[in-house]
């Protein structure tokens, strides 16, 4: 009788084990996609290098327009364009008057730099009055030294900063 039981425990071991090997899930041995013969979307081709001359001028018809279009005016303060010579489409050279200033805001501008001039001649021609005549009255004690000596360092200044004319 031990013989059954070990033969019925036997049984019951190789069932179990066999119920096991059974049930238990495979290794996966798909997660790996299996290797596609399909054709790539891309074809490579290798080839050498070769030296090959483009041509520099390339004949082509058409109309040319321009990328960006310039704005041409004025960037010296008060001068205004009086005339543009040109206009759009025109074939210009190097050197070619493309635009006229107005007369009157030049002559202005000219004007007021004689004005100028003058004035500041006629205070050059004072500085040295004055300094003559302070120098003609020095030791008379009818003026200050204080006073002299402001003149004639006016009147340096005044010949120092250039004499105009």
């Amino acid at each position: 009788m031990n013989t059954g039981r070990y033969l019925a425990s036997l049984c019951v071991v190789v069932a179990i084990i066999a119920l096991t090997i059974t049930t238990t899930p495979k290794a996966n041995t798909d997660s790996q996609p299996a290797p596609t013969t399909s054709k790539p979307a891309l074809n490579v081709t290798v080839v050498n290098p070769q030296y090959q001359t483009i041509p520099v001028q390339i004949q082509a018809n058409g109309s040319i327009a321009a990328w960006q279009e310039a704005i041409i005016g004025a960037e010296v303060s008060d001068l205004h364009l009086s005339e543009v010579l040109v206009q759009v489409g025109d074939t210009v050279r190097k050197g070619q008057v493309l635009a006229l200033f107005a007369n009157e805001t030049v002559s202005t501008d000219v004007a007021k730099s004689r004005a100028a001039l003058a004035e500041a001649e006629a205070n050059q021609a004072d500085a040295q009055l004055n300094a003559s005549r302070a120098q003609a009255i020095n030791n008379s004690g009818a003026i200050s030294q204080l006073q002299i000596n402001q003149y004639l360092t006016t009147q340096k200044n005044r010949t120092s900063q250039g004499t105009f004319g």
